[in-house]
């Protein structure tokens, strides 16, 4: 749905969901549902965090998924 051609608006939704999906997995369950690394992921829950429009729920998950991120990618590199 990311991909879609659609308006800006649309598009950062379904990539604020989209990522919300794997945040969520990270936190709540210690599951990666993705085949992106964890430094992506690092990368992309920080370009998320602190949108002006994000949620401060959302704004928390992705905070907490970034901080699991950087703990797992350093395990994986040692």
């Amino acid at each position: 749905m990311a991909s879609w051609k659609r308006s800006e608006p649309e598009h950062a939704v379904a990539v604020a969901i989209y990522y919300a999906a794997i945040a969520s997995a990270l936190v709540f369950h210690d599951v990666k549902v993705t085949t992106h690394s964890y430094e992506s992921l690092e990368a992309s829950f920080t370009r998320l965090i602190n949108k002006p429009w994000m949620s401060a729920e959302l704004n928390s998950l992705f905070i907490r998924a970034l901080k699991l991120c950087r703990k797992k990618g350093h395990k994986s590199k040692s």
